[in-house]
């Protein structure tokens, strides 16, 4: 607990305290609650307990004691992170340094002490106030200057808390005072001790022109980070922060009490409040802990539609974890069904375990590491699958994908939003990925003339060993890789629909927002998720997509009813007959004008009734499997032995993949 002295909470210091209570990642301290006690000036700062303090010790000849580099590149790709967070919510933290990394009892690293933190509308450049303290050795030389400040600012604070880390001295040539300081970084006078892909790191994030300086993404792609490619960082796209005014009135908890006596039994109650919640919320893993008033997800509905093509390698599924989680995937295969029938035993038992100890960002990356760790030990190598997994919660919405399968998101009203990234040529970050790797586009943009994906599970002819085999050549690094794009959003009362479907369906429209306004303006017409679902295929098939088609619907708004469909009940819908002469429906149109879909979903009762299907008592639950037992570890960083790989590999042939089949939730 920090305790400050003051005479007055001023708007300021509420400001900021909201702003630090609304920042909730992994890798940043938690504040819990902030406590005015006003008989005694004295405020309260609830913060979560890192037991392991800063990052850094003191030293006996040098400012810091070095340590590993493997420590060190640890905590700097948890600072990655942290700062990945911060400027994508449009926070600027401007005073990184050793004393304020600080790591709990598992060796997380977290960034703490946000007194000077900033709020932009955007990462964009803001005015340095004249009343900012600073400590020079750590501190960006546009700080000191009348230049605009941007997020960069904290890129140069890292690189300088790196090189303490690797070093014991920050870059920046010490002086007897401050001042004298100051002028040796205003000069750009730097003395960079490191060589070889940790110097190149430093140079790039010391760079004193701010337009050449190495911003975040750069840097958590960097080769030093990512241990040459062994262990890649992930990208997180974080979407929905917001500030509101009662935020801000909310932030502090004014004890009303004036006398001693009532103040202390006041700041008891008040503590013991704190306790409460942080206890309650000990069980919860949500990277975005705010509720928004969303109903459990045994109340949403769920349609699932298949029209096979000649290949019949798409699968989807649907599983409940808890009363306020779910998990939406499909797969979408190529080369043959394998890898697909593969991932729908494997990948949901790693994504189970690994959100028993981590956080739903952090699970989807072990979970798709681990699925293409014992894909690519026991499938053929022209064998993969595009994939993507969406874990529904009350408070947020995760989505992690490879490929090409599409997630979007509907509101009520409005203009629909893609959560995935599409890796193909046409995604310049991927195009120039796989070049740098030694492979080639090819073909249509397929990478070495083969596949339409640069991204994807098993493919093991371009993965390791297996692609130097396979091409007779030696990659720089993997051209085909299964490091997921991942996406969190947090919920609103206005989300209405998530939709699911692979690249047939989106080939039929001609994009994922175009599929998703029809599947909008299906449920508003018909009023019913399967129809919706099976009129979207039709449409999909009718404007000549020739590839497998699946879709999966989700309904996310209140006052729904679960509905139970007997398993054996469901049969993935057959491919429609040819087509007689018909006129151009309406749906023809490839405008699909927003002021057309602008009237929102109409509010959802309990679901109709369905004659063809009537109520039939559900099949009793099968014993849960015993899975591989999982060790906790960072995406990439991964490494079976024979024991581990042979253990996994009978386990993944004694399950039966399960039969195509729509789950109720």
């Amino acid at each position: 607990m920090t305790i400050f002295n003051c005479l007055r909470l001023s708007l300021t210091v509420r400001t900021q305290a909201a702003i630090t209570k609304h920042l909730k990642h992994r890798n940043l301290v938690t504040l819990y609650e902030v406590i005015d006690d006003p008989s005694h000036h004295t405020l309260y700062l609830v913060l979560e307990y890192c037991e392991r303090g800063p990052l850094l010790k003191a030293g006996k000849e040098l400012p810091y004691e070095p340590i590993s580099e493997e420590a060190n590149r640890r905590a700097t790709r948890d600072v990655l992170r942290g700062l990945e967070y911060l400027h994508s919510v449009n926070v600027v933290h401007r005073d990184l340094k050793p004393e304020n990394i600080v790591l709990d009892g598992n060796g997380t690293a977290k960034l703490c002490d946000f007194g000077v933190s900033r709020v932009v509308s955007s990462v964009g450049p803001v005015r340095r106030s004249s009343k900012l303290r600073l400590t020079p050795a750590w501190a960006a030389p546009e700080l000191y200057g009348d230049k605009d400040v941007t997020a960069l600012v904290d890129c140069w604070s890292l690189g300088a808390t790196i090189h303490a880390a690797s070093t014991g001295s920050p870059p920046v040539v010490l002086e007897k005072t401050a001042a004298q300081t100051l002028v040796k970084v205003e000069s750009g006078e730097l003395n960079v001790q490191a060589t070889g892909m940790l110097g190149d790191l430093l140079h790039g994030l010391l760079e004193r022109d701010v337009n050449k300086r190495m911003d975040v993404s750069k840097a958590m792609g960097h080769a030093w980070v990512t241990d040459s490619g062994k262990q890649p960082l992930p990208r997180t796209t974080y979407v929905g922060f917001s500030l509101t005014q009662a935020d801000v009135d909310r932030a502090i908890n004014t004890l009303e009490s004036s006398d001693d006596e009532a103040t202390t039994t006041d700041l008891d109650s008040a503590f013991a409040d704190v306790l409460k919640v942080q206890s309650e919320s000990d069980d919860d893993d949500e990277v975005i802990q705010e509720t928004t008033g969303g109903v459990p997800c045994a109340a949403w509905r769920l349609a699932h539609c298949q029209q096979p093509g000649a290949t019949d390698e798409d699968r989807v599924d649907a599983v409940t974890l808890t009363d306020s989680r779910a998990v939406l995937a499909a797969y979408d295969g190529h080369g043959g069904k394998e890898v697909v029938d593969s991932l729908r035993h494997t990948l949901p038992a790693f994504l189970s375990s690994a959100l028993s100890f981590g956080t739903p960002t952090s699970a989807l990356e072990s979970a798709f590491s681990y699925a293409d760790n014992i894909i690519v030990g026991t499938q053929p190598g022209s064998v993969g699958a595009a994939a993507a997994v969406v874990i529904v919660d009350n408070d947020a919405i995760t989505c992690a994908n490879v490929g090409d399968v599409a997630v979007v998101l509907v509101s009520s009203s409005g203009a629909p939003v893609v959560l995935t990234t599409k890796h193909c040529k046409s995604n310049d970050e991927e195009r120039k990925r796989v070049e740098s790797s030694g492979a080639h586009w090819a073909n249509g943009g397929r990478v070495n003339g083969v596949l339409r994906v640069s991204r994807a599970f098993g493919d093991g002819d371009f993965k390791g060993r297996k692609a130097v085999k396979a091409w007779k050549t030696q990659f720089a690094s993997d051209p085909v890789i299964a490091m997921p794009s991942i996406s969190v959003r947090k919920r609103s009362p206005s989300d209405a629909l998530i939709i699911v479907m692979t690249d047939g369906v989106v080939d039929g429209f001609g994009s994922e927002c175009k599929a998703a306004l029809y599947v909008r303006r299906q449920v508003r017409k018909l009023g019913d998720l399967d129809k919706a679902a099976k009129a979207t295929l039709d449409e999909a098939r009718a404007r000549g997509s020739k590839d497998d088609l699946s879709l999966l619907v989700c309904d996310l708004r209140d006052g729904l009813v679960a509905e139970e469909v007997p398993a054996k009940t469901w049969r993935p819908a057959r491919p429609p007959p040819a087509p007689s002469p018909r006129e151009a429906p309406e749906a023809y149109d490839d405008d699909f004008a927003f002021e057309d879909d602008a009237a929102p979903l109409p509010a959802r009762g309990v679901p109709e009734s369905k004659a063809e299907a009537p109520p039939q008592a559900p099949p009793p639950a099968p014993a849960a499997p015993t899975t591989p037992k999982l060790a906790g570890g960072s995406f990439g960083a991964v490494s079976l032995g024979k024991a581990e790989r042979a253990a996994a590999r009978a386990w993944s042939a004694s399950q039966s993949p399960p039969a195509p089949e729509r789950f109720a939730l």
